[in-house]
């Protein structure tokens, strides 16, 4: 049962070639809650795998507490915190059996050699591998490889679980597959996990909650739903799924959220949360599958408005469809795959207030 605190966390990197300190970590605090998966998500360079690190031992932060429930492990070595890691390469010995790799970890912590057999062949049935303890990592796929990097880093039964973007070496189909594997396996066994990722839809489908960080600050911790549907800034609406950004001025606020005015297609209501007044500019967030298209206008009148198909995309689940609409702006619109509105159709659009979302524009934004 461990909950896992970070406090106020830095880590500099001297750059030599440019004679300045580059901070990788800018003093973030975030708290992992006992038996949940949380996903560090954000592009490269981010700081995501830094924190990893750090938490693992592997990297000294230069200011900060790690606390594993109410102990500090700053001051620790990895060896000594114990953890479990998985990394992306996998990191098996090639010149041991799968039996061997997954009871290395026991060897060193001088575990018996019949309890080191029992709790091997308890992983194994775990990742459903039960008959695979004699074979070498080289007759493995690279699916089968990774659930013995799974099991080796549980059965030390760690305190807490690292993944550093184990899935990214996998093809496409099997990539799919293993997250919903680990995400059922760690509700399984209730371990408190931290998960590094650039895959937003590995953090939407794994996680409890997620973290999405740019140059080394958190800019939105909250459940996956949130993070899609109600995105802190415009810079997480953009890295999380796709958007269409409609820019206008506040001109009224209402119960559920605002009036937007001056917007390329008119006068338009989405929801919002506190710290929008009357006068100031914002962007309405609308996600490509919350517009309905219709080739006669909707009964209702509100954040209705017209557009042009441009081009038609056939996406297999779903077809992508390029708008042009007022001023010549371009919305992104995903219907079902049976729609059958051709390109250069003339189209009614509209979408629901509650499916939308205001944002601040990003500094620099027109």
């Amino acid at each position: 049962m461990t909950r896992v605190a970070i406090e106020g966390l830095h880590k500099v990197y001297r750059d030599s070639d440019r004679g300045e300190d580059v901070y990788a970590i800018k003093g973030i605090d975030l708290l992992v809650e006992d038996g949940t998966l949380v996903s560090l998500l954000g592009p490269s360079g981010c700081g995501k795998t830094t924190t990893l690190r750090c938490i693992a031992g592997f990297e000294p932060p230069d200011g900060g507490a790690i606390r594993f429930n109410d102990e500090d492990i700053v001051a620790q070595p990895p060896e000594q915190r114990d953890i479990g890691l998985v990394f992306q390469n996998y990191a098996l010995f090639p010149h041991m059996t799968v039996a061997e790799n997954i009871g290395f970890g026991l060897e060193m912590r001088k575990v018996g050699k019949a309890d080191i057999q029992r709790r091997v062949g308890e992983v194994l049935d775990m990742v459903q591998m039960p008959t695979y303890g004699d074979r070498y990592p080289s007759q493995l796929s690279g699916g089968q490889q990774q659930r013995v990097a799974l099991a080796r880093a549980l059965v030390i039964e760690p305190r807490v679980l690292l993944l550093d973007e184990p899935l990214a070496n996998l093809d496409a189909k099997l990539r799919e597959e293993m997250r919903f594997f680990i995400r059922s396996l760690q509700q399984r066994v209730g371990i408190t996990t931290i998960y590094v990722t650039h895959d937003q839809s590995e953090a939407m489908v794994m996680s409890d909650r997620v973290v999405v960080m740019f140059g080394g600050l958190i800019s939105q911790y909250a459940d996956p739903r949130t993070i899609y549907a109600r995105p802190a800034t415009q810079q997480v609406a953009e890295f999380v799924g796709l958007s269409n950004f409609v820019a206008g001025i506040v001109s009224a606020r209402e119960e559920n959220g605002v009036r937007v005015a001056e917007t390329a297609i008119g006068p338009l209501r989405c929801t919002a949360g506190e710290g929008f007044d009357v006068g100031d500019p914002a962007l309405i967030l609308v996600r490509p599958e919350a517009i309905s298209l219709s080739r006669t206008r909707p009964d209702a009148g509100t954040n209705v408005f017209q557009g042009r198909v441009s081009e038609r995309h056939f996406l297999g689940h779903t077809t992508d469809y390029r708008l042009a609409i007022a001023s010549g702006n371009v919305l992104q619109v995903h219907l079902n795959t049976f729609s059958d509105i051709e390109p250069d159709a003339e189209v009614w659009c509209s979408f629901e207030p509650e499916q939308s979302w205001l944002v601040s524009p990003a500094r620099g934004a027109s």
